[in-house]
């Protein structure tokens, strides 16, 4: 087995973010991630290639990470086992940091489209690459709340080891979500963040699905500003045991908007322990530890 650690071949890439459509949480759908010569290739190869048997190869990179909802960076490690000129097994580790937001998932192979890996003479080791489909899950921890996703992911990678101890790899990945993962579950609450003297905001809601639909309502108003929000609907709840997040459709002072609630339930009484947050996609936002009140999440 030969390994290589490789530095960087240039610098680091970003695309802009490109805006989003409205959703009810969001996905790493059309979200790319990018390791290799131009943003470089940091990290690690290995290679053994038999052509007469069972070829291994591991791999660790960073890169670049661009799509509609996550511009960033991204670190992945993987490894991919050739037999008979097929991949017979894929598994990858990534995590990727956009702004606040840290997305951290796993993929494994569900296709083998093609591959090769040769021991190859005239000054290099060894070349290996994949072109296989692969499915994931992923977990999208985001000032909005924390969100499941599940997908398919195409993923691309070519590596190469050179004799005096250099390398050049390439990863291409493309994410295809399946949508956000419904939760199974109820929660409810109310009360109000703030004082009389500095403002308050009061808030009520009810939410409840049972793995396949969502239905709930809220109701938000702003003491001092007299903005109000009124769900008209839910179409996500995504829970734990002490935080949920729901979101859907709102009239936002009348106007028809999207919304996320994001909640903690962290003990009883609420007031002073349990947390509330709305965000409007008009900008309209709410958030902190409950002054009085209650956030109560069931099973």
């Amino acid at each position: 087995m030969r390994t290589i650690v490789l530095s960087a071949l240039g610098a680091v890439c970003l695309l802009a973010a490109v805006p989003a459509a409205a959703q009810t949480g969001p996905t790493l759908d059309g979200e790319m991630l990018t390791g290799g010569a131009n943003p470089p290739f940091f990290g690690v190869i290995e290679l053994d290639c038999n052509d007469g048997g069972v070829s291994t190869a591991r791999y660790e990179v960073s890169g670049a990470a661009t799509g509609p909802l996550f511009p960033g960076t991204f670190t992945e490690s993987g490894t991919f086992t050739i037999e008979d000129g097929q991949v017979t097994e894929f598994r990858a580790e990534f995590t990727i940091l956009s702004g606040l937001t840290e997305i951290s998932g796993a993929k494994h192979l569900s296709q083998s489209n093609s591959t090769f890996c040769n021991e190859l003479e005239e000054g290099s080791l060894a070349d290996a690459g994949i072109d296989i489909g692969t499915t994931y899950t992923a977990t999208i921890s985001s000032p909005l709340g924390v969100f499941s996703d599940t997908g398919t992911a195409e993923t691309t990678v070519n590596l190469t080891l050179f004799e005096g101890g250099t390398g050049v790899g390439t990863v291409v990945e493309l994410f295809d979500s399946d949508g956000i993962v419904l939760t199974a579950g109820h929660a409810t609450g109310g009360g109000y963040l703030g004082d009389v003297a500095g403002g308050i905001v009061s808030f009520g809601f009810n939410v409840m699905s049972d793995g396949t639909s969502v239905r709930g309502q809220c109701r938000v108003t702003d003491h001092t500003t007299g903005d109000e929000v009124k769900c008209l609907n839910a179409k996500l709840l995504n829970r734990t045991a002490t935080h949920a997040t729901f979101s859907g459709e709102a009239l936002v002072n009348g106007v028809k908007r999207t919304y996320v609630v994001d909640v903690d339930d962290l003990g009883e009484p609420g007031a002073g322990g349990d947390t509330f947050k709305i965000t409007t996609d008009n900008g309209f936002a709410a958030a902190g530890v409950l002054s009085g009140g209650n956030v109560q999440i069931h099973d």
